[in-house]
């Protein structure tokens, strides 16, 4: 993957763009911070010349208070900048984390089964924390350090032009750690970075499938797979430590040989009488002083680089091709005639053939058809081209006659109802789980419970001590499969969609529930155009036409009994079928 660019810090500048008012008085209050500090190192002067040295009591009036009220304007703006900084940085997190999230909704569904979810997770919690300490100290440490280096510096000009000549010529030499490690710190923080991100997806998945591990006894072997990823990781902490950690002893160091440099020339110049004590003094102090913001200058760079490498990881996500950028702006409200497949193709990356090649069909309004055929052989594919979670290589979509992609992706969709075979139920309660198929529409508790009957899911919702305000759990865990089903099936229900797509979608029922919900299901798709993927073909024996798919092609087509009467594929499954049945009779 490619590095951090100049770009990418150009992205994040343009995060503090709407709060210019905010970091304008962080400025502010840094260049007052810079300026008392300043003004600290240069006020040793008179109190050592006329304090100590001429003894002029009168300074005594008035240079205590000098020196109280420096320190009380300093401290008061480092106050105000800090709160205001954190204000700043919480605010342009939100602002990221909000753009991540949206692109995340916005790529296509194929994206998801490439990339593991944790991967994601990571970049969206690890990486866009790390931002926060660039963007959201960005403004102040670079604007008060940077301004106090040069503030001080001018004290010291001020105070000794001859010896600021000495003592400037040694910052090159701190500097130069920080130019020559950048690129290094870059790389190692970017390798920090993907190995918290394998770290999470470990976590993520076996949380995920936790039954089955516990299933399989995999305990021990999830233990490891972590603690693999654990070892990774902290070595990639502790490479990218050693790298950081270089610069700031280093420039402490070099620091301190020019400070012994400076006493020495200093002290010469003193006995000369080319510089009185207290300018020396002052221009020690400053020296010193200039210590902390260089040494936060080289932190704030080590920040930055870490930064920038998650800034990479976050911006690869929002420069992905979002989904529907091709897509047309036609409105679909409806379904009056047809959908047609015309020679529709669709191969996987890197699979050899393809998952659907040319297939055409019609459906017409209160059509059912139904796709049956082996594992592997198209099917779940098919119908996820009809809502254009995928993209057909070759042929059209065609609905009432108009190609599918003329049509805007939310119109497209608000027309497909989907129940899938492991219907997805959200950590929310069971109204609001039914509401969702409303598509962000208020819905009135009648109309919930409605759709939750015709699903025959109401009497099993009221015997729960909180109805339909229990709390169904991560994917519905605290629910049945049947259960789940049958609140999917009245999600579908309640969405009133033209297009029905149902997969499986009695499979989890036991036969008393199956015969209420295909009732409740017939009654569904009589005004609607219908696709039904079925394993067991005695739920597809009254669609109006069923197509056997083998091997991506459409082998077979016809009803239940011209299918039986063709003697071919269908009839093989269907005998199989009925195998068990005639040995449990």
């Amino acid at each position: 993957m490619p590095g951090a660019t100049p770009t990418d810090f150009r992205r994040l500048l343009g995060y503090l763009r709407p709060y210019l008012g905010l970091s304008t008085a962080i400025i502010g209050l840094g260049l007052v911070v810079s300026g008392a500090t300043g003004a600290s190192a240069y006020i040793i002067r008179p109190v050592m010349d006329k304090v100590f040295v001429d003894r002029e009591a009168g300074m005594l009036a008035w240079l205590p208070w000098a020196v109280l009220a420096i320190f009380f304007v300093k401290c008061t703006a480092a106050y105000g900048q800090s709160v205001l900084t954190e204000m700043l940085g919480s605010r342009v997190l939100m602002d990221i984390r909000n753009d991540f999230f949206g692109a995340l909704l916005s790529l296509p569904v194929g994206r998801f089964t490439t990339t593991a979810s944790g991967e994601y997770v990571s970049r969206l919690t690890n990486d866009v924390a790390l931002l926060q300490r660039v963007v959201g100290t960005l403004v102040k440490d670079l604007v008060r350090n940077g301004a106090t280096v040069i503030v001080l510096i001018g004290v010291i000009l001020y105070q000794d032009a001859f010896l600021a000549i000495f003592a400037l010529g040694v910052m090159p030499i701190a500097y130069y750690p920080l130019i020559a490690l950048s690129k290094r710190l870059r790389k190692r923080s970017r390798e920090g970075q993907e190995a918290v991100s394998i770290l999470t997806q470990v976590l993520t998945g076996t949380l995920g499938g936790i039954r089955e591990v516990k299933g399989f006894v995999a305990e021990e072997r999830e233990a490891r797979r972590f603690a693999g990823a654990n070892r990774v990781y902290r070595s990639t902490v502790v490479r990218v430590a050693r790298v950081a950690s270089i610069p700031p002893p280093m420039m402490e160091f070099i620091g301190a040989l020019g400070i012994v440099g400076i006493i020495m020339a200093g002290g010469t110049r003193v006995i000369d009488g080319a510089i009185t004590a207290g300018a020396f003094w002052s221009f020690v102090a400053a020296c010193l002083m200039l210590y902390s913001p260089m040494r936060s200058l080289a932190l704030t760079n080590a920040n930055l680089q870490q930064a920038l490498a998650a800034a990479r990881r976050v911006f690869e996500v929002l420069d992905m091709p979002r989904e529907g950028q091709d897509g047309g702006a036609r409105v679909l409200d409806g379904v009056r005639e047809s959908v047609v497949f015309d020679g529709v193709s669709f191969a996987y990356a890197g699979e050899d053939g393809g998952a659907v090649r040319g297939v055409s069909l019609t459906a017409g309004v209160g059509d059912v058809v139904a796709l049956v055929g082996p594992s592997g052989a198209g099917k779940s594919t098919l119908v996820n081209l009809i809502p254009r979670f995928l993209e057909p290589a070759e042929g059209v979509i065609r609905i009432d006659g108009v190609d599918s992609r003329e049509f805007s992706l939310p119109s497209l969709r608000a027309r497909i109802g989907i129940v899938g075979q492991d219907p997805v139920l959200f950590d929310a309660t069971i109204g609001e789980n039914i509401a969702y198929g409303a598509g962000g529409a208020e819905v009135s508790a009648e109309a919930i419970a409605d759709a939750a009957a015709k699903a025959h899911a109401h009497d099993f919702i009221s015997a729960l001590p909180n109805g339909y305000d229990t709390r169904v759990g991560e994917r519905g865990v605290m629910l049945s499969g049947g259960q789940r089903q049958r609140i999917a099936i009245a999600r579908a229900i309640l969405k009133d969609a033209p297009i029905l797509i149902l997969d499986e979608a009695t499979s989890a029922l036991d036969s008393e529930s199956e015969r209420h919900v295909q009732e409740a299901l017939n009654g569904l798709m009589a005004r609607r155009t219908t696709f039904v993927i079925a394993h067991r073909l005695s739920t597809v024996r009254h669609a109006t036409q069923i197509l056997v798919l083998d091997g991506g092609r459409v082998a077979e087509r016809g009803t239940h009994d011209e299918l039986l009467a063709l003697d071919g594929l269908y009839r093989k499954l269907h005998d199989i079928q009925l195998k068990p049945a005639a040995h449990g009779g």
